[in-house]
C-alpha cells in the first residue's frame, strides 16, 4: 500500500528569498517532540506543510493538531498538502473529489495557510490519472474550483514538467492554474530558478518555490526548496 495513505508525510520549509539562503523541506512520516521543533527552530525552520492522508480516506491522523501545536509554540507556521486519489475507473464514492474535498473541509478551521494540491503520478495503482489529457485536466479544475469553494483558503500547486506532461498530454495543456502559487519539483542541486525556462509547465511565469535537492536536519531527511 502507498505509504502516503498510511502515514503522515511532513514538509518543513525555510522561508527564504531566491537571492539569500536556499530554503529547506523535511518529508518523514514521524511525529515530532518538542525538541525536534526547537531544533528546527535554530535552523530557522518558517513552515510546516503537513500531509494527514490516512487508509485510502481524507480523514487527518490525531497527531496533525499535536504538530500544529508544536510548531506553533517556536514560530512556525503550517500549510497542509492535498494529495487526491484519482480513479475515473471506480464508481465509489471515495474517488470523487466532491467525497474528498467535503472530507478534507472539515479541518478549515485548523491554524493553516496554504492548501498545495499534489499533481503527481501516484505510485499507487488505485489513485491514478486516466489516459484523457482533457478530462484529467477537467479533473483538476473540479478539485481546485472545489478546495476553493469551501476551506477559504489560498490554493497552490505542487508538480514538475515530466508529471504535468504525463497527466495533461504535453507541458503546456490545461493552463487555466498559472494564477496561483507553483512548487515545482526538478532535483538537479541547483538552488536557482536558471532551469525554470527548460522545465516550464502549465503557462506560469515563474514559480514560488523549486524543490531541488535532498538533505539532512534536525535527524531528519528533507528536500531542500529554492524561493
Amino acid at each position: 500500500m502507498n505509504k502516503r495513505l498510511i502515514c503522515c508525510f511532513l514538509i518543513l520549509l525555510v522561508a527564504s528569498n531566491i537571492n539569500a539562503q536556499s530554503s529547506i523541506a523535511f518529508y518523514d512520516q514521524l511525529d515530532y517532540t518538542d525538541n525536534t521543533y526547537q531544533c528546527l527552530k535554530f535552523y530557522k525552520v518558517g513552515t510546516q506543510i503537513v500531509d494527514g492522508f490516512t487508509d485510502h480516506t481524507t480523514i487527518f491522523s490525531g497527531q496533525i493538531q499535536g504538530k500544529i501545536n508544536r510548531a506553533l509554540k517556536q514560530g512556525i507556521s503550517t500549510d497542509m498538502l492535498f494529495d487526491p486519489c484519482v480513479n475515473t475507473a471506480r464508481q465509489e464514492t471515495f474517488f470523487t473529489p466532491e467525497y474528498q474535498v467535503t472530507s478534507f473541509s472539515k479541518y478549515k478551521e485548523l491554524n493553516i495557510q496554504t492548501i498545495w494540491f499534489n499533481v503527481i503520478q501516484e505510485a499507487d495503482p488505485q489513485c491514478v490519472w486516466s489516459t484523457d489529457a482533457n478530462l484529467n485536466c477537467q479533473i483538476l479544475k473540479k478539485y481546485i474550483s472545489l478546495l476553493q469553494a469551501q476551506l477559504g483558503k489560498q490554493i497552490g500547486i505542487r508538480s514538475s514538467s515530466l508529471d504535468w506532461s504525463n497527466i495533461f498530454g504535453t507541458t503546456t495543456n490545461c493552463s487555466n492554474f498559472s494564477n496561483l502559487p507553483l512548487i515545482y519539483m526538478h532535483h538537479d542541486r541547483m538552488p536557482n530558478f536558471q532551469d525554470w525556462q527548460d522545465q516550464q509547465f502549465g503557462q506560469w511565469k515563474g514559480p514560488m518555490m523549486k524543490e531541488y535537492d535532498i538533505t539532512t536536519i534536525c535527524e531528519i531527511n528533507t528536500p531542500l526548496f529554492a524561493y
